[in-house]
């Protein structure tokens, strides 16, 4: 399983929840030229 989690400039942070393996994880994120910040955590069982 994984999520995606999204941090906008403005620090709002945006998760899509824990998705099965091989499905697409979407998460939205604030519109801005620059400082957003994504990452991916995976949890294996």
């Amino acid at each position: 399983m994984h999520k995606t989690t999204v941090q906008g400039a403005g620090n709002k942070v945006s998760t899509s929840g824990w998705v099965t393996p091989g499905e697409t994880a979407l998460a939205s994120w604030e519109k801005a030229t620059y400082g957003n910040k994504a990452w991916a955590d995976v949890y294996d069982n």
